[in-house]
């Protein structure tokens, strides 16, 4: 029997979205910009979406004896990456564009924290960490009690609206996007100064905050970690030692989450060690997510 959420916080093998308006749509510009970043190896920023140079790294970590991960190579092609989580307010629009019931409205709510974890009917994306209804002034925090697939019927709504490709990214493509410029396995951040830039446990006072108050990553990213997690494209696995792409894995019916929360520990803000990983159709007080268009 599964718990509602499953904390990874593996010690040996571990590897590893603000409604955007793109307004790039020449692929002339585009591959202009891109090479650009690329040559100077720093981001492009279109509005609410970064794009992210493609690359080698590796996923994962062996710098730190005391928790033994394996680092693997990893190659990622060219992305772009919303600055924000996904807003209130961005999935209202989604919700009063497409009367969208997501899976809170359907199977009996969502979780969240009451001494423990414990899921309660009526709660859904319109709802706080408390698990009560949310005022409009509290729109800009990035929305939770969302579902993986949720997520997903998001990224398709948008896709439709804009004429464009969006998704969830994958974990490849997070790490990549978490380690910044200058790849730092420990916080996106780059830096130690954690409480400059994300909501946890010891600065939160235990619920989400709007989006882009701390400071942001060395790539123009806000809250990559902290805030809410960020569910993942990918389904679970255990990559190989030899992973040579971007894509995890493709079956089973757990999806994952990186990037901790309001909730979460110091360690597992950690690029490369806090994960959870739970069912595409469950919702929760501290997750939400942020989306990836194609280069």
């Amino acid at each position: 029997m599964l718990q509602p959420k499953i904390l990874l916080l593996l010690c040996s093998v571990f590897f590893a979205a603000t409604s955007p308006e793109p307004h790039l749509n020449s692929s002339g510009n585009h591959r202009a910009l891109l090479k650009t970043a690329q040559q100077g190896l720093t981001p492009v920023v279109e509005d609410s979406m970064v794009l992210i140079p493609g690359g080698s790294f590796q996923m994962g970590s062996s710098d730190d004896k005391n928790l033994r991960r394996t680092g693997r190579p990893v190659n990622v092609s060219s992305f772009y990456l919303s600055k924000y989580e996904v807003t209130v307010a961005d999935f209202e629009q989604f919700i009063d564009a497409t009367s969208y019931q997501t899976d809170a409205d359907k199977d009996g709510g969502s979780y969240y924290h009451e001494g423990h974890m414990k899921k309660r009917s009526g709660i859904n994306w319109k709802y706080d960490a408390a698990g009560q209804l949310r005022p409009s002034s509290e729109y800009t925090h990035p929305v939770i009690h969302i579902s993986w697939n949720d997520a997903t019927a998001y990224c398709q709504w948008l896709s439709q609206k804009t004429g464009l490709t969006y998704r969830l990214p994958t974990e490849a493509e997070w790490e990549y996007a978490a380690r910044g410029i200058n790849n730092s396995s420990y916080f996106s951040i780059g830096s130690d100064a954690v409480n400059e830039m994300a909501w946890y446990a010891s600065n939160s006072a235990y619920t989400t905050h709007p989006v882009g108050q701390k400071n942001a990553n060395e790539l123009g990213l806000y809250d990559m970690n902290g805030n809410a997690w960020e569910w993942c494209q990918d389904q679970y696995q255990v990559w190989p030692d030899n992973m040579g792409h971007a894509q995890g894995g493709s079956t089973g019916y757990l999806r994952v989450c990186r990037g901790g929360s309001w909730e979460t520990s110091l360690m597992e803000l950690h690029v490369t060690f806090g994960r959870v990983v739970s069912r595409a159709n469950n919702c929760y007080n501290d997750t939400g997510f942020r989306v990836v268009r194609g280069e």
